[in-house]
């Protein structure tokens, strides 16, 4: 798990980087045992809502 933070952690920081005066938050949860889902909410300015949304899934191929 410490590592899906990490990555939480780095696409936060990529992400506030190129909105910088806008709001980040990412999230991340385990769907099942190879896929996991990033979800990434941001604003583009400090009073905007969060309406801005990447999804993104991680699947391991076998």
């Amino acid at each position: 798990m410490e590592v899906f933070e990490k990555i939480a952690v780095d696409i936060k920081e990529k992400i506030s980087n190129m909105v910088p005066e806008g709001e980040v938050d990412v999230d991340f949860m385990v769907v099942d045992d190879d896929t996991i889902r990033f979800i990434v909410a941001f604003s583009q300015g400090l009073y905007e809502q969060k309406i801005n949304k990447l999804d993104i899934h991680i699947k391991t191929l076998s």
